[in-house]
């Protein structure tokens, strides 16, 4: 049943559905899954897929040197036999470079084809995915610039026609210069409450170490 797919657990198969889908979403942003550990969640879920496997791997590898293992002689095209061969049990796969496992309920044939099909690497590459991570927070840092500004400029615009910078919550023309001046403004007086907060505080301070 594993080797086929079967799902055993309908709400944990759906909670994995749930996690593939946003490294679907990962992958189509970054180009890789090495997730960073910026998405912590995410980033514990697929190391899990990782661990699984080659626990998987590590575990057929000592099937196949135990003593249990029934070897058999086996006959070759060309009439050729071969004894002592180690013949694996129904529903072996392998992963290209890695070798041969048997699929298990956490890591299922289904759920290791899904992951295949969208490049997962099964060995996490740390200096890589270092470089990445840094070199995505430096993008990330600048997109949010480059959207700052774009929207100023909007802002800019609305000024220079209306006189003022009161854009409504709901503007109409521009949905989103209206929620982003709140959000701008939100932001200015919560920036205001922090600094007078700190500033009596450390008049406070000052207080008591004069004393």
């Amino acid at each position: 049943l594993v080797s086929i797919g079967f799902v055993w657990n309908i709400d944990g198969d759906r909670n994995w559905d749930e996690m593939f889908e946003q490294l679907c979403a990962y992958k189509q942003e970054h180009g890789n899954c090495q997730v960073s550990y910026l998405d912590k969640k995410l980033a514990r879920w697929v190391k899990k897929q990782r661990r699984e496997l080659f626990r998987l791997l590590k575990e057929y590898d000592e099937l196949s040197k135990s003593s249990t293992a029934s070897p058999t002689t086996i006959t070759h095209q060309n009439g050729k036999e071969e004894e002592n061969v180690f013949c694996p049990p129904l529903g072996v796969i392998t992963i290209q470079g890695l070798g041969p496992l048997i699929p298990s309920i956490k890591l299922s044939l289904d759920r290791i084809k899904h992951l295949e099909s969208i490049g997962f690497e099964w060995k996490e590459e740390k200096r890589k995915f270092e470089k990445k991570s840094g070199e995505h927070q430096t993008e990330r840092y600048s997109q949010r610039e480059e959207n700052w500004n774009n929207m100023l400029e909007r802002l800019c615009a609305y000024k220079a026609e209306f006189g003022d910078c009161y854009v409504p919550q709901h503007y109409p023309q521009d949905p989103q210069l209206g929620m982003w001046v709140m959000s701008v403004r939100q932001e200015m007086v919560l920036l205001l409450r922090s600094c007078r907060l700190i500033s009596r505080r450390t008049k406070k301070a000052n207080v008591q170490i004069e004393v």
